[in-house]
């Protein structure tokens, strides 16, 4: 074992990615966006999607889409053919680990510690059943966060450009970003400062290219505005956190309810005090990778745990950072909890192993009623898991 080398894994890897794409599983109900989205794509363009108003996803992501429909035409592409597109999402969870095996070399960390990541269903869910593509702006925080520490705030900006431009919950991380590249881009001179921006500029101004041709700008802007602010607004959308804890249907409870402040803005209030706290607790700290990796972790839970409007999978993150943490660390409490509660919420809402209601061996078993499942205790863990990762965030800076 202690002559396995990084290109092994690599390797490993690529052979499993292959696999995979001989065997992809049904997804499910989202399919059917991406469907009618990836025929949009492929029958009108790129820059035509933002028309429909159905689209709530950020450029990447259809970018994304764009590059399935190069292998699959607007006529083929259905409810069977659609699952394929848990290859291109795959490339990024694959892409993340091999950037982890790269790091645990560099740091003379037993490279088979990446099967932390590699046999944690936790990990894949979101991409193989769910067929959901947040491993995709994880991968790209992931690289922004190692750019930032290697002090080269250039490359790490382009890149969180990227992952914002994937997902808007990516720009949670941007203050903890820019604290590591700010020092550095002081030191820099107006003119390379000025390019620096222009760059940002230029590769935002590629991106939203296909939609300004198209003439479809405009609606392109409004749709994004629009995406990113109450689209869903309601206390969470499946998202069990902080408000199972004390309303019976968040799901079905609008988050303009009132108690002196509407309750969006009391979750952005918590969410903003909890933020400070684990920023004060890492400025006290050494700021190694342990400590970088445990803040964004904790950064992970707060943003999904007390904000309202969250999806179930916006919480994806933390399952690479707390999982690093464990590895730097040797402290696993954390990844452990938040993998399971991570992974019970996912499957609550997906009920993809809801064949297990069937009878078997003459016992019926009705899976979906056990109390692991049962949101309340689902929402103690997420709690359980940021309670630990701040009394481990306090014990590290003591000592």
């Amino acid at each position: 074992m202690s002559n396995l080398k990084p290109h092994h894994f690599f390797l490993f890897f690529l052979l499993l990615f292959i696999a995979f794409c001989f065997i992809v599983p049904d997804s499910g109900y989202d399919k059917y966006f991406w469907i009618g989205w990836s025929k949009g794509i492929a029958e009108q363009g790129l820059g035509s999607i933002y028309s429909n108003p159905e689209v709530n996803n950020f450029p990447l992501i259809l970018y994304l889409l764009k590059a399935f429909t190069l292998f699959f035409s607007a006529a083929q592409i259905d409810v069977s053919s659609i699952n394929y597109l848990k290859c291109f999402a795959l490339i990024f969870d694959f892409a993340t680990l091999t950037i982890i095996v790269l790091l645990l070399r560099k740091n003379n960390i037993n490279l088979l510690l990446c099967f932390v990541f590699l046999l944690n269903p936790a990990f894949w869910y979101n991409t193989i059943i769910w067929g959901q593509v947040d491993s995709v702006h994880t991968f790209f925080v992931f690289v922004t966060v190692l750019f930032a520490i290697n002090k080269k705030p250039l490359p790490a900006l382009v890149i969180m450009l990227l992952a914002v431009n994937t997902k808007v919950q990516a720009v949670v991380f941007l203050p903890v970003i820019l604290f590591f590249t700010t020092e550095t881009l002081r030191a820099l001179r107006l003119t390379q400062v000025l390019s620096a921006v222009f760059v940002l500029l230029f590769i935002q101004l590629i991106i939203f290219l296909p939609f300004i041709v198209s003439g479809n700008f405009s609606q392109t802007i409004h749709s994004l505005i629009n995406s990113s602010i109450d689209f869903y607004p309601t206390l969470s959308r499946n998202a069990y956190n902080l408000w199972y804890l004390f309303f019976a249907d968040p799901l079905n409870t609008s988050d303009q309810l009132a108690f002196l402040l509407p309750l969006k803005l009391w979750g952005i209030v918590l969410f903003v005090l909890f933020y400070a706290a684990v920023l004060f607790l890492f400025m006290k700290s050494k700021k190694g990778l342990t400590e970088i990796f445990l803040v964004f972790a904790l950064i992970s839970l707060g943003f999904f745990f007390f904000n309202t409007q969250m999806h179930e999978r916006y919480v994806h993150p933390v399952i690479l950072f707390a999982g690093l943490y464990a590895v730097f660390s040797k402290r696993y409490l954390i990844l452990i909890i938040s993998s399971f509660a991570y992974l019970l919420n996912l499957e609550a809402v997906m009920q993809m192993f809801s064949y297990f209601d069937n009878e078997i061996f003459g016992f019926i078993v009705n899976y979906k009623g056990w109390f692991i499942f049962n949101p309340v205790f689902i929402s103690l863990l997420f709690l359980s898991a940021i309670v630990i990762g701040i009394i481990d965030l306090r014990r590290i800076t003591k000592s």
